[in-house]
């Protein structure tokens, strides 16, 4: 079953919408990282590139009729390399001697995961090299998308952030102000309180007590 894109189909066995973007079959390494004696070990299997709302994933399986049961689901944006012709590589003459295949029909990509120990490089032999080249270019498109996605949320969060960032700080300034106008700032320890004016209110007989001699004749002597 030759490769091919498809545009904007969406697929109804799944949990949610899920818009296929290129599926085909390919000759896939096994997982084992050392070259096995013969070839019984690469398999052929149906591989999905695929889109969930803002999510991209690789999957492949055992054949197409089997595809609502993946084996296994790559993460893309763990794809580290990925190219066609993997000439260089160390196990590139055991690849072209056991299938008898021209360098631009392999695609090569690798894998990181969360250790290097997981990390895994596929060997995926296409039918040519238009086929192989096919899966390539969709992939390269994918990643940049991803990538583009990504700096924009990361820019959306950072914007965010700002302007959380300068309400709080408007808030802590308005408070401060707030605390200043209330405070009342303490005196110096060696600095003596401030005397309080005490007004005390007499009646006519403190007055009269708190007259001079002088004055309390005169008075008399008016009477």
């Amino acid at each position: 079953m030759p490769n091919k894109k498809k545009q904007k189909e969406t697929v109804k066995f799944y949990s949610e919408p899920v818009e296929e973007l290129y599926t085909g079959y390919l000759i896939k390494s096994p997982t084992r990282p050392a070259l096995p004696k013969n070839t019984k070990s690469w398999k052929r299997r149906f591989f999905v590139l695929s889109k969930t709302r803002d999510t991209y994933q690789l999957t492949y399986h055992a054949k197409h009729e089997s595809i609502d049961k993946p084996l296994r689901v790559i993460d893309i944006s763990k794809i580290s390399l990925l190219f066609t012709s993997p000439e260089t590589h160390q196990k590139w003459d055991w690849v072209k001697k056991k299938f008898k295949c021209s360098p631009s029909s392999v695609l090569f990509m690798k894998v990181e995961e969360d250790t290097l120990k997981h990390s895994r490089d596929y060997f995926l032999i296409g039918e040519n090299s238009d086929d192989v080249e096919g899966w390539c270019s969709a992939l390269v498109n994918v990643q940049k998308t991803q990538n583009s996605q990504n700096k924009l949320q990361h820019k959306a969060n950072t914007l965010q952030d700002d302007r959380f960032r300068s309400a709080s700080e408007a808030l802590r300034l308005n408070f401060s102000e707030d605390n200043d106008r209330n405070y009342c700032y303490p005196h110096k320890l060696s600095e003596p309180p401030l005397p309080i004016p005490v007004i005390e209110e007499k009646d006519e007989k403190d007055e009269m007590q708190d007259e001079s001699p002088e004055d309390s004749s005169e008075y008399m002597a008016s009477l």
